[in-house]
């Protein structure tokens, strides 16, 4: 990408940011490192206590344990298939439906009461397909919007 001109690299899935590190290192081009950002905004509202949405193995990988300084809560066995389940169809589909808006809204409703999550991480691009601003009536982190404004950010940094 570098010798093709570009400026700065950004790498769109969650899922691959399982070795944004090992690239930070390699790559002669800065990269927006979505986990990185997710951190930054944890912090930003001082939260002490999450949960993550999103596939299978970005929950149970805690988000590939790159959020430190934070109580990641995991939701039960039964909550992360259903999660995991749900987000694959919205793959899949490449829509949402009122039932996977319901179910997931269930479980998070349910972690902030069970487990006192201040948050749930949305760590899944298709997410947005079922929640956005007006509809999320939970705490929550949009990790696509945390990541995009952040790009952003980079991309307008020097700009005059």
């Amino acid at each position: 990408m570098a010798r093709a001109g570009a400026q700065l690299g950004v790498i769109t899935a969650v899922t691959p940011h399982i070795s944004t590190s090992e690239l930070v290192q390699l790559s002669p081009i800065p990269l927006v490192n979505l986990i990185h950002e997710i951190a930054r905004e944890i912090q930003i509202r001082r939260l002490k206590r999450v949960s993550l949405f999103g596939t299978r193995f970005a929950i149970e990988s805690r988000l590939f344990g790159q959020l430190p300084g934070v109580d990641l809560v995991l939701p039960s066995p039964e909550e992360i298939d259903t999660i995991h389940e749900r987000y694959l169809r919205l793959v899949n589909s490449g829509q949402g439906s009122e039932e996977i808006y319901q179910s997931l809204r269930r479980i998070a409703h349910t972690l902030r009461q069970r487990d006192q999550v201040e948050a749930i991480i949305l760590a899944g691009t298709e997410l947005s397909l079922v929640f956005n601003e007006s509809n999320a009536d939970f705490p929550h982190i949009n990790g696509a919007s945390v990541h995009l404004n952040a790009i952003m950010r980079e991309l307008f940094a020097n700009v005059v």
